[in-house]
């Protein structure tokens, strides 16, 4: 669901993240989970055997690494690799949410959308009560942005603008803290004259999200500027590899 230029700000954020902290188990969580939604499967999941191999009790850690090779069996050393992983777990916490977000995106991204649906609802269904799971607040953020996606695509603004303000309720995760929510469905929205909902929104990921270039965006965004969006894309470019931020030229 990554444009582009997102895609490889986002690879260029999680590449230095690594860097600097090879061995740091949020790191390498967050940076796993990115490259699964990024599509970088043998990325993932390299990085999710680094990190069981540093915490090789970890229930979560083992569970995410083999619901990846059960998806993707050519990953795995061998065939029984996934099974033998999860063999004597319990079932860990938050895990409910994590497998109905991946149902839901993998769904979507293969045109699955009535089956989207369905799993997105069910995810924000089951995320009350489990506040203090990393995963709850990527539940919040990105069900309601699959649904707003849905409901753009089949023609219903008024329902993606409601979505896209819940989404901007949710209270950060991660993956949204460190690389940013994906802002397509606002971009969306702000080519269908939706700039009211989509500056609530922003204001909403600004809580977790700490881009210097947001803050732009979002004053461009209520002062209705068409090029908000472009002009936010230079100024991330600009502050990854050098150059004048477009904002400050004369």
């Amino acid at each position: 669901m990554y444009p582009p230029e997102t895609k490889q700000r986002l690879h260029q954020a999680w590449s230095t993240q690594l860097e600097l902290h090879p061995d740091e188990l949020r790191v390498l969580y967050a940076a796993a989970s990115y490259y699964e939604l990024a599509s970088d499967k043998p990325q993932a999941a390299l990085l999710w055997r680094r990190a069981v191999q540093i915490a090789p009790t970890d229930p979560e850690l083992r569970d995410r690494l083999s619901a990846l090779l059960e998806r993707n069996p050519e990953l795995a050393e061998r065939r029984t690799e996934p099974l033998e992983l999860i063999a004597d777990l319990p079932m860990p916490e938050g895990s409910q949410l994590r497998r109905l977000l991946e149902l839901a995106e993998t769904s979507y991204n293969t045109g699955e959308t009535e089956a989207a649906q369905t799993y997105a609802t069910e995810l924000l269904a089951a995320a009350p009560g489990q506040e203090a799971h990393w995963a709850y607040g990527l539940a919040i953020h990105d069900g309601n942005t699959i649904l707003g996606t849905i409901a753009l695509d089949r023609g219903d603004t008024d329902g993606a603008a409601r979505y896209l303000v819940a989404a901007g309720e949710s209270p950060g995760a991660p993956t949204l803290d460190a690389g940013g929510p994906d802002l397509t469905l606002a971009e969306r929205l702000l080519q269908s004259a939706r700039s009211e909902e989509v500056a609530v929104y922003l204001r909403g990921v600004s809580k977790f999200w700490a881009e210097p270039c947001l803050e732009h965006l979002i004053t461009d965004v209520e002062a209705g500027e068409s090029g908000a969006m472009a002009s936010f894309d230079a100024c991330v470019h600009a502050s990854i590899y050098g150059g004048p931020d477009p904002q400050d030229a004369p």
